[in-house]
């Protein structure tokens, strides 16, 4: 093997995730990548660090480890969408119901 094992186990910028990710794929049934875990990679850093690792590592496994990012990035990209199509969805409702005039007076008020 022409790599060092800490740079697949460091979770310092989420190389380990993005990892994970090129090899079993982000959304395998057997490992479960979670949403947390997706969201705490810095993209940039562990660009930084997959391209100028310290120690030497293969081409493949950097041409893997890309592609692990693009993975991540994605699904980063798809959980923005998700929250924003969520609050979108949910303003809109508010806006139609304060429209419509069907808030509860009382609401705010206490006993």
């Amino acid at each position: 093997m022409f790599y060092s094992h800490e740079i697949l186990t460091d979770r310092q910028y989420g190389v380990a995730t993005i990892w994970i990710v090129a090899t079993i794929g982000s959304r395998s049934q057997t490992k479960r990548v979670t949403r947390k875990a997706i969201q705490e990679v810095e993209i940039q850093k562990a660009v930084g660090k997959i391209i100028e690792p310290g120690a030497p590592i293969a081409l493949r496994l950097q041409g893997n480890l890309l592609f692990g990012v693009s993975g991540v990035l994605n699904q980063q990209c798809q959980y923005l969408l998700t929250d924003a199509q969520k609050v979108n969805f949910h303003m809109n409702a508010f806006f139609k119901s304060i429209t419509r005039n069907d808030m509860d007076v009382g609401a705010g008020n206490g006993r």
